[in-house]
């Protein structure tokens, strides 16, 4: 009787080891690992479900149709990410070659961390038979981005310098923008008083003076509009304001 207890207690744990793990248990293939009925099955099912309830778990154990398997879903998450969503999204991210490679490629392992251990190994080995896309060569990083991004929502001046140039430039970032191959800070330029556009590969550093600049309605429509062309495709209305390391922005 004790090892018959003994022997129910290891597969039940067994069963909420696999489920803890991420994997979608299926009946059928329990059963005949272990050798039980399909109601045994069934009853370690509502035991889980017992203990996950009485310990206030934000797990819950559930049948999935779609797979038909039992699985565990967390209900402080939002829906799943499905295969199709984080192909897509990284095939974007590696297309577009805005970030360094190494960047690049931690991304994609975050996308693919989204995903049900299962599908993650699906969607690994469909990148796979993709083309690989040649290294990326820009100094454009996630921490740059990340940097930029925590001055902008503090609405700080900062002063840009610029890699093989000892010109710095004063402004106030405004958004971070990708377009082509490239990635963008656009900024409000206090010098020339215009809105510009920094390409984050020619960025060396910047200094945050830590003093809020609050943009002034025209100014942050002159911004806006300029996002707006970029967005749009439109070379003759932004390629003017990029911002050239051996000439000065032009208004």
């Amino acid at each position: 009787m004790a090892i018959s207890k003994q022997a129910k207690a290891t597969r039940v744990l067994t069963l909420y080891q696999r489920l803890m793990n991420g994997e979608t248990v299926y009946k059928s293939t329990f059963c005949m690992e272990f050798e039980v009925e399909p109601r045994t099955f069934d009853r370690y099912i509502e035991n889980i479900r017992m203990f996950l309830s009485e310990s206030f778990s934000w797990l819950e154990l559930i049948y999935d149709k779609k797979s038909k398997g039992y699985r565990l879903k967390n209900l402080t998450l939002k829906p799943e990410m499905g295969l199709g969503g984080c192909f897509i999204l990284a095939k974007l991210l590696l297309s577009s070659r805005t970030l360094r490679t190494d960047d690049q490629a931690a991304l994609v392992e975050i996308l693919l961390s989204q995903l049900r251990p299962e599908m993650r190994d699906r969607a690994r080995s469909v990148l796979l038979h993709t083309p690989e896309v040649p290294s990326c060569l820009t100094k454009a990083s996630v921490k740059l981005v990340e940097d930029l991004l925590y001055s902008i929502d503090c609405s700080h001046r900062i002063t840009l310098y610029f890699n093989g140039t000892q010109r710095s430039i004063e402004c106030v970032p405004y958004s971070v923008e990708f377009h082509g191959q490239a990635a963008y800070l656009v900024a409000w330029d206090l010098a020339s008083g215009c809105a510009i556009l920094y390409p984050l590969d020619d960025i060396q550093s910047y200094v945050t003076a830590r003093e809020p600049y609050l943009l002034s309605f025209r100014e942050r429509e002159t911004l806006q509009l300029l996002v707006a062309n970029l967005c749009n495709q439109e070379p003759d209305h932004y390629q003017t304001y990029i911002y050239r390391k051996e000439e000065q922005p032009k208004k």
